[in-house]
């Protein structure tokens, strides 16, 4: 854990070119729908949403983890505050953290081991009623 913290770390400070994301579109319940970049590669994942100044109310950015396994972000460089929806590798949702606190260094960690994590505006998870045992799904 130490390891991968370090390169979060180290990734974040090196470089503030944003890296190129894939799209595609996530879907919770099979009814709440967003558009999303998708972050896989750790200089995707270290990057996430750092430096943007806002984020439309129907996207979001996905960060997926090859190998389930616990995890922690945080919130440096991020200048909005967001909801993060922690789910397994069958996309059950099993955190939420609602309104992370923009420029915060402090590490949400994911608790359980974790595949996906899905970043959208803070009050997403309230203003849809997204709970606990819910599910999301990547369509490309």
């Amino acid at each position: 854990m130490k390891k991968v913290l370090f390169l979060l770390l180290f990734l974040a400070g090196c470089s503030v070119s944003r890296p190129n994301f894939d799209k595609a579109k996530v879907e919770i319940n099979g009814r709440i729908k967003l558009d999303v970049e998708v972050a896989k590669t750790q200089k995707q994942k270290a990057f996430g949403l750092m430096f943007q100044k806002s984020l439309k109310q129907d996207k979001g950015m996905i960060f997926i983890y090859n190998g389930s396994k616990p995890i922690a972000m945080w919130m440096k460089n991020t200048y909005i505050p967001l909801d993060m929806f922690f789910a397994n590798d069958n996309g059950v949702i099993f955190k939420i953290v609602e309104n992370a606190q923009p420029l915060s260094l402090d590490l949400i960690k994911s608790g359980k081991k974790v595949t996906y994590v899905l970043e959208t505006n803070a009050g997403f998870a309230k203003r849809y009623g997204i709970k606990v045992g819910d599910f999301l799904k990547i369509k490309d």
